[in-house]
């Protein structure tokens, strides 16, 4: 599954990775006209304000070398339309209408903000606070544009947005959902390896939850949640199953342990007895027990959003943790 990703000057000023994004995503698609215009005014602005060294804006620059190096990021082009219908098809759309006036009206909005920010005609601070609340609101708005275009020729994507409120400007219920779970993801810093998130995603335990997420997701789209009611929905089934995941562990550790004692007794017992067969029939109970008790992991209520618990146990620390107060 591919998202849809734009990037904005805040990017650019901050520690954190779009890597985040892979823990849902195969890849993402980035438009690159908005990146060039955000890395523009992004290292002039890391500079000035966040490094004058610049080492913290050729850090995010080379992790987007890096994702296209591997091949988890491609860089968006126009699609131009195969005929003349699919063109008035595209523009008889109302999405389009509204994306497009949307962006037009940000393009505007930011320019003049620019200009008055490099002649400091208005107070600095006030000025680069809503340069940055509006260039972040701009790559969604991107983002959603792109997904548009995309899948109306049939690439299915979704759009990967800082603000799920932007969102609004379209009736995508999965892109909501999708964009409401990610955000229960911890940020990560831009040092944590490509290879950390592959060997994590390769786990065969690890895709069937990340299998099971994306159908949840699926199913609470198809219901008439509110954004904030969708966002309840998942919060509540998560802390039910990390509570119940918590009960169930303890479980585990006095099962294993009564398991292994009842096992080890009889496997001893037999092994005097030299009764091979009652031996090696209690060896295989201990590992049809241990089994049972993982396969009722899967059964705990909220059980389709154990990859959001499986992320923040891998990923979530101090820093991450920092970075999302601050977000």
């Amino acid at each position: 599954m591919k998202g849809t990703r734009n990037i904005s000057i805040l990017y650019f000023l901050n520690s954190f990775s779009i890597k985040r994004d892979l823990l849902y995503f195969d890849k993402f698609i980035v438009e690159s006209e908005n990146l060039k215009r955000s890395s523009l005014i992004g290292e002039i602005l890391s500079k000035s304000v966040c490094d004058p060294s610049g080492n913290l804006f050729k850090k995010n620059m080379h992790e987007i070398e890096v994702l296209e190096k591997y091949g988890l990021v491609e860089f968006y082009k126009p699609i131009i339309p195969k005929s003349c219908n699919d063109c008035m098809n595209i523009v008889r759309r109302d999405e389009f209408s509204k994306f497009l006036n949307a962006i037009t009206n940000l393009e505007i909005e930011l320019s003049e903000l620019f200009d008055k920010l490099f002649k400091l005609q208005d107070k600095y601070h006030d000025l680069f606070g809503n340069i940055l609340k509006k260039s972040v609101l701009l790559a969604d708005y991107y983002s959603i544009f792109t997904s548009f275009l995309l899948n109306f020729n049939d690439n299915e994507t979704i759009p990967i947005v800082e603000n799920y409120n932007s969102l609004n400007i379209t009736n995508n219920r999965v892109a909501e959902v999708t964009n409401i779970t990610i955000n229960n993801f911890p940020y990560i810093n831009v040092s944590t390896s490509i290879e950390s998130l592959v060997d994590f995603k390769s786990d065969s335990e690890i895709k069937h939850n990340l299998n099971a997420l994306k159908c949840a997701i699926y199913d609470m789209s198809k219901n008439t949640y509110s954004i904030n009611e969708a966002k309840d929905k998942i919060e509540y089934l998560l802390n039910e199953y990390k509570r119940q995941l918590e009960l169930h562990d303890k479980n585990i550790q006095y099962s294993n342990f009564q398991i292994f004692v009842s096992s080890t007794l009889g496997v001893i017992e037999n092994l005097l007895k030299l009764e091979l067969s009652g031996m090696i029939s209690n060896i295989i109970s201990l590992k049809k027990d241990r089994i049972n008790l993982l396969l009722e992991k899967r059964n705990l209520k909220g059980a389709e959003l154990a990859y959001i618990a499986n992320v923040i146990e891998i990923f979530d620390n101090s820093v991450s943790r920092e970075i999302k107060e601050n977000m």
